[in-house]
């Protein structure tokens, strides 16, 4: 909120009363009384909020602010040095409204400890110049607000680049309406959710999530992007089903990274690399009481009967998990015989 006695005041001295809460000028006359939930005093300890809630284990934020240091300065600043100069400021004030709010969103969260804690983040970048300003009116059983929310220069020029068009009404006409709980959306150019990874530095760490799907974020735009997109290869089997779905076998396990696999989840890799194709899934007709649903997998080896080669597969799978077994069983057993080594060993320096 704003205290207009306290803007362009004079230079009238501020004393504080005893109640810690009352600032007055030398005339006596109030300037200003503030509710005991959030100012500090000198008559009373620094309150302390914590961001995490107030169970939180997250290190306390305490102010530190004297009230009437802080009130003397408020009466001495000058017009250029007050919001008054700020138009979107006075815009708002200049709004009809019972209540005017306004809330510099970067001196919020910079001050915030877990602000520094995400470091990694040039949060900076995203929270920088930003501030939030609006009104509220009250009415009969109602409560009417408008709001407007600034950013800095870099993800303005983002928002305005990128953004959407409005969802069309047919778009929303598709959800169904009966015990709707809530409905949010929003239209974003793709585009936009590289260039704010882009600004906050995090493209990299993104693609390399993303590298274990054998994807980058350029690969996830130009999935939306493509202006003439290719109709994929699989539709054929997939076109007309009420339910259906592909899975490239191959392509999942080459993306598996295997320089981190030891000998025996090798032999396994190897074992399903050398087996599996791909595979669909489709159906969802409802026929004689039953809903119809259809699948197939698709191996490599397309000259073996596949019962066959499902006999040889699982026989090669039983070869190899005896083997890591052994191997295991082989491993617990020297860790053993060393941990039994050193208890010996201690029990002869302790008697030494």
């Amino acid at each position: 909120f704003t205290i207009e006695p306290m803007v362009n005041a004079g230079k009238a001295q501020v004393k504080e009363l005893n109640d810690g809460w009352t600032v007055v000028t030398q005339d006596k006359s109030l300037s200003a009384q503030w509710e005991h939930i959030n100012p500090t005093s000198s008559a009373y300890p620094a309150p302390t909020a914590s961001c995490g809630g107030a169970n939180s284990d997250a290190a306390p934020v305490t102010s530190t602010q004297n009230l009437t240091a802080r009130a003397s300065k408020l009466f001495a600043i000058t017009e250029k040095e007050s919001l008054a100069e700020e138009r979107k400021f006075t815009r708002s004030l200049s709004e009809k409204g019972d209540m005017h709010v306004w809330m510099n969103t970067y001196a919020l969260y910079s001050s915030s400890p877990q602000f520094s804690s995400m470091s990694m983040m040039n949060l900076t970048k995203i929270y920088e110049g930003s501030f939030f300003a609006g009104t509220a009116i009250f009415e009969k059983g109602q409560i009417i607000g408008n709001f407007r929310s600034y950013s800095g220069k870099e993800l303005t020029n983002i928002v305005k680049k990128y953004s959407g068009k409005g969802i069309e009404k047919d778009m929303v006409n598709k959800l169904n309406g009966d015990n709707l709980a809530a409905l949010y959306f929003m239209n974003f150019k793709p585009e936009g959710v590289k260039a704010l990874f882009d600004l906050m530095g995090m493209t990299g760490l993104a693609n390399i999530g993303l590298a274990m799907a054998g994807l980058t974020i350029d690969d996830v735009v130009k999935g939306y992007l493509d202006a003439s997109p290719k109709t994929i290869s699989v539709w054929d089997k997939l076109s007309g089903s009420a339910v259906g779905g592909f899975a490239d076998l191959q392509y999942i396990m080459k993306n598996i990274p295997v320089s981190q696999m030891d000998s025996g989840k090798v032999a396994l890799y190897n074992l399903n690399l050398a087996m599996w194709q791909d595979a669909y899934l489709t159906g969802g007709k409802f026929k004689n009481g039953a809903f119809e649903q259809h699948f197939e997998i698709n191996l490599l080896d397309k000259n073996t009967n596949s019962l066959k080669q499902m006999n040889d597969f699982f026989s090669k799978l039983a070869e190899i998990e005896k083997k890591n077994k052994t191997l295991t069983e082989g491993f617990e057993t020297l860790q053993d015989s060393q941990q039994s080594d050193a208890d010996t060993t201690i029990s002869s320096d302790t008697i030494q």
